[in-house]
């Protein structure tokens, strides 16, 4: 019961955050702010006037005509943390289509999205987790099918990551990512097969 009100008042957090990223003045922000980044439950003397903040913003949203618009934005945010900024992405030039190549000696990844289909969306690291998730929201690619390339230039490192559920931390999981596409290199900047990290213990 605990667990599932807090999922309530973090639904809520995403409707106020969304509500206020589309110029919508709203009640109780920085609660829901901090709603959102801890996780937990607003002070008791709090939540009537917090769920009935975010009652109004959703009413306010809609009178604005922008439910559908705010609907797509909450889900984007809800995965990523982030909400969007304006980005044309193409296809071939900001993502491509790659294939997993499994390690033979069976799964690592804990259920990583790279146990869970042969082929995934690969991105572009310019783009934001944000942005990739809005793109795939928009034209019908499944979300757990579409990975980002993250470079660490500390190491001279680059890998895919999940799109969703960015506030988790991911390991490599022992499977990579290739496609026989000569654009692969334009867009990952390396030749050989990109590590995908998708295991996570939490």
């Amino acid at each position: 019961m605990q667990e599932e009100k807090i999922a309530n008042y973090i639904g809520e957090a995403v409707i106020l955050l969304t509500a206020d990223h589309l110029g919508i003045g709203v009640e109780m922000l920085d609660i829901a702010k901090e709603v959102w980044h801890t996780k937990r439950l607003p002070d008791a003397p709090l939540l009537g006037h917090y769920a009935s903040a975010a009652r109004k913003a959703q009413e306010a949203v809609i009178a604005k005509g922008l439910g559908e618009q705010a609907d797509r934005l909450g889900q984007v945010f809800y995965m990523t943390g982030e909400f969007p900024k304006p980005y044309e992405i193409v296809r071939y030039k900001d993502y491509l289509t790659t294939y997993v190549l499994r390690d033979a000696l069976g799964d690592c990844t804990n259920g990583g999205v790279s146990s869970r289909s042969d082929s995934l969306e690969l991105f572009a690291p310019h783009l934001s987790f944000a942005q990739v998730a809005s793109y795939c929201l928009e034209n019908g690619i499944d979300v757990n099918k579409a990975v980002r390339l993250v470079y660490r230039e500390n190491l001279d490192y680059v890998h895919a990551e999940p799109i969703v559920d960015r506030g988790k931390w991911y390991m490599f999981g022992g499977n990579y990512l290739k496609t026989s596409d000569s654009r692969f290199k334009d867009l990952t900047g390396i030749r050989y097969p990109v590590p995908v990290h998708d295991r996570t213990e939490e």
